[in-house]
Parts: C-alpha cells; structure tokens; sequence
C-alpha cells in the first residue's frame, strides 16, 4: 500500500496537460490583449484623421473668425459629432504657433478582454494644430465634380511650365495632347490620371483642397452702385480707373487702380500697370477678349485687400461669372498678349486657348480647366520675387 502511494505522489503523468492548458489560457489571454490594443490603435489612427480634417477646415475659417464651427462641421462629417458619439474640443493658438487653431478629438471606445477586468471601455485621443501659410501653388483645379470627372484636361501641343509651383487639382487629369506637356515642382491630383506629358508623375488620392484666396474681401462696392459709367468705347486714349458698365477698348493705356465692371469686357492693343479688373457676374460682367494687350497687376497694397486706387495686389482679373462645365465655360484666349498677375475665376471653368504669340505670368484659380492649342505659362507669384499670396491651411503640429 505504502508502495502504491509513494508512486502516486511522484506521479507526473498529466503534468504537460496542466502546462498546456495553462498556457494556452495566457496565449489566449495575450492574444485578448493584443486584439484590444490593435483595435485601439486603429482606433487612434482613425481619430487622428479626424483631427487633421477639422483642424484644417478650422484653419481655412480663420480670417472670417467661424474656425469652431467649421471644425465642428468637419468632424461631424467624419462621423464625430461633438456630444454625441465623442468630444470635439477647438481652441485657438498654441504657444509656439499662436495664429492657429488646436482640434483635439476624444472618443470611448469598447474594450473586449480588458473588459473582465473591470475596464469596458478606453477613451482614446487624437490632437492636430492647423493654420494658415503662405502656399507654393500656381493652379488650383477647385472642382471636386467636374463634367467626365476630369479636372484639367490637355488637348492639342500645350506647354504649361511652372516648374518652382505646385498644381491642385480636386478632381482627375486627362493628357489628350500629342505632345502637351506640363512641368511643375509639385501636381496633386484627387481622383486619377490618364496620358503622359506630366513632370514630375502627379500623386493621387489627395485631400481636396480649398480656395486659397477666399478670404480676400470683395471689391464689389468699391465704388458704389450709382457711380458706374457707361461704356466709353475709347481708341487711343489714356483711361482712368472706375467701375463701368462695359469696357470696350482699343489702342488705349489705362491708369492704375481697380476697374470694376458690369458688363463685357473687350481689350485689344491695350497696356496697363498696376491694374485689376474686377468683373461682376451678378451685375452681367462677362469676360471678352484681351488681345494684343500687355497687362500687368498691382503689386502695392496689402495681402487680402482691395482698393480703387492701388486695385488689388497681384490680381489682375477677378471674375465672379458662374460657368460649369469647362467645354461650355469662359472662353480664355488671348492672342498676342502678355499677362502677368492672378487670375482668378472662383466660380467658373476655363476654356484655354492660344498660341506661341501668349505668354501668361501667371498663378490660376477657377473651378476646372481645358487647354487648347499652345500655351506657354510660367508662374506669376515667385517669378516675380513676391511673397506667396495663395494662403493654404496647412498642419503645423
């Protein structure tokens, strides 16, 4: 009996079923773990995202002072909703970049194996710091749908060399040229691309981008509404700056300042320094030709403003005429011209269209564009040793 019982005790079969279990019961355990950290990083990443988008939408409200509800909206759109399913917190400024606005986002999320231990859920956080900078674009395609989802479109033989600027395009890019080509430092592209021409290869999938001159104030009633005068329809004149229904010109030099106008827009053979054209779509401004003409921007007042005497600095046409589809949009060609300065058409597509006898010192902005023809293009803003005027949101922390 003493026998059987001395074996009993030094018995160590069953032992490894032991250890195995046991440790089977820890892997499981830390695989538990492992599967609860892994969601919540995702988790992180996810609301980092999150952060990113709202502190850079609240960026772009800076200047108009609505940064927390632009944030707010942005989250909300990301499927944050302050309140609700999370806290969306906005203050404005940190210490080392002052003008800028802070989004930090929080959410609690649900724990599986933490949760035996008392802990069912985690608060994770995500913080980003966003504000405005001076940009280093020279075409901004703003269109996030534009007619066949294409955002500029090349047609034909034509050059577009901007080579120190960047382009944004918010939607797709189609090369249809036999030998068009556009050199630029930078080509972000939303959606795809399709042909060949472009140096350096764009990047898809970007974020879309917004208006960089948004937060210009309009020159609309620089001069009031009862001021405006007729047509002058001049040859071979000196003209000065004002608001006119129409501006029909040949052969004339213009003073500097702001021209604001209510109806077409047609130069030929004209010069000017220092000038802006502001074209009112909402009072039936159009813009017509601007042949032969050698135009160039004011460069004296501040960034952001306008007045009729200096115009407005670094814009040379300001168009507000709504236009949708490129092929059906303002027809731009001039033809023996020289333009130097911004052109800016918020609310319209660009139909482009020229020859070698065109060069264009310019930065663009319009909702789409399609080039025809030749047109040769270098950038307005650096190449004429100006600060950037575009202001971009941009993440600083």
């Amino acid at each position: 009996m003493r026998t059987h019982k001395c074996f009993l005790l030094h018995d160590e079969s069953g032992q490894s079923l032991i250890i195995t279990a046991t440790a089977l019961m820890c892997l499981v355990g830390f695989l538990a773990l492992a599967t609860d950290v892994g969601l919540l990083f995702r988790d992180k990443v996810n609301l980092q995202k999150v952060a990113d988008a709202a502190a850079i939408a609240g960026a772009a409200e800076l200047n108009s002072g609505n940064y927390s509800a632009a944030a707010l909206a942005s989250a909300a759109q990301n499927a944050i909703t302050n309140g609700v399913n999370g806290t969306v917190t906005i203050t404005s400024g940190t210490t080392y970049h002052p003008n800028s606005v802070k989004v930090y986002v929080t959410q609690n999320e649900p724990n599986h194996f933490l949760e035996l231990f008392g802990q069912p859920t985690t608060t994770v956080g995500a913080s980003a710091v966003a504000g405005v900078t001076n940009g280093n674009a020279c075409m901004y395609a703003l269109d996030t749908n534009p007619f066949k989802g294409d955002g500029i479109t090349m047609n034909g033989t034509c050059n577009l060399n901007i080579p120190h600027c960047a382009i944004y395009d918010n939607a797709g890019r189609n090369m249809n040229g036999n030998s068009g080509a556009i050199t630029a430092s930078f080509i972000g592209v939303v959606g795809s691309y399709s042909g060949t021409g472009a140096s350096p290869t764009p990047v898809t999938g970007m974020v879309p981008v917004p208006d960089p001159m948004s937060y210009w104030s309009s020159p609309q009633n620089a001069y009031g509404a009862a001021s405006c005068q007729d047509n002058p329809k001049q040859k071979n004149v000196t003209l000065g700056a004002g608001c006119y229904n129409g501006l029909t010109l040949n052969g004339t030099a213009l003073n500097p300042g702001l021209y604001v106008i209510h109806g077409a827009l047609d130069l030929n053979g004209v010069t000017g320094t220092g000038v802006t054209f502001y074209i009112d779509g909402t009072q039936g401004g159009s813009l017509g030709s601007t042949d032969g003409s050698n135009l160039t921007a004011p460069t004296l007042t501040s960034s952001g403003t306008c007045t009729a005497v200096a115009g407005c600095n670094g814009i040379l046409i300001w168009d507000t005429e709504v236009k949708g589809k490129a092929q059906q949009g303002i027809s731009f060609g001039p033809h023996g011209s020289t333009l130097t300065g911004i052109l800016y058409f918020p609310n319209a597509s660009l139909k482009f269209h020229g020859d070698t006898t065109t060069t264009l010192n310019a930065d663009i902005i319009a909702t789409s564009y399609v080039f025809d023809g030749t047109i040769n293009m270098n950038n307005y803003v650096l190449g004429s040793s100006q600060s950037p005027l575009f202001l971009t949101p941009t993440l600083l922390e």
